[in-house]
């Protein structure tokens, strides 16, 4: 009996460690540019979150123009005018 059990391990740990999931490496794609939003689309996505109450939160970046970094607008989302809804 015991050595069924030790044969069944064996076996086990051997086509776990075969599988071919095991010890790949996994890569992040992140685009080399990134798109700011235009000005009136700003606008626009500001307008739209204060009409519904609540705040626009802007997710900013930076890009790089002649040797100098610029932050841009990349998205703009809505969040609670207040923390206390997530009490």
């Amino acid at each position: 009996m015991k050595l069924f059990i030790i044969a069944a391990v064996a076996v086990s740990t051997v086509g776990c460690a075969s599988s071919s999931y095991y010890g790949k490496e996994t890569q992040l794609h992140v685009p080399k540019r990134t798109q700011p939003m235009g000005r009136q689309e700003v606008i626009q996505a500001i307008t739209d979150c204060e009409s519904a109450m609540t705040r626009p939160v802007l997710i900013m970046g930076k890009q790089r123009i002649n040797d100098w970094d610029t932050d841009i607008v990349l998205n703009v989302t809505c969040a609670p005018m207040r923390q206390a809804h997530y009490k």
